[in-house]
């Protein structure tokens, strides 16, 4: 797993409105400059979970980034986390969010 870079941007924002990622789990709708600030703001290291609100990584398969894995709405209190991930289209079905 690696860390957001910048030139995953438009990967992921396609990723969002895949027919099967809004079937599944329709998001509000953000500008580009929005999606960017999000994922600058995750975090990807967990040894100060505490230290960020979200976190996220990118899955690389054969030289092309085809997934993202997320941890947000994290509770220290109760110690629970949402685990959330996006494959790319032409990836589903292969077993790619299983592996993970």
């Amino acid at each position: 797993m690696i860390a957001y870079q910048r030139s995953f941007l438009d990967l992921f924002m396609e990723w969002r409105i895949q027919p099967l990622s809004v079937r599944h789990n329709p998001l509000k709708a953000m500008s580009r400059e929005e999606i960017g600030a999000m994922l600058e703001s995750e975090g990807c290291i967990l040894s100060d979970l505490a230290k960020n609100e979200s976190y996220r990584w990118f899955i690389q398969y054969e030289d092309a980034v085809v997934a993202s894995v997320s941890l947000k709405n994290i509770s220290h209190t109760m110690s629970y986390a949402e685990i959330g991930y996006g494959v790319a289209e032409h990836r589903q079905g292969t077993g790619s969010a299983t592996a993970l």
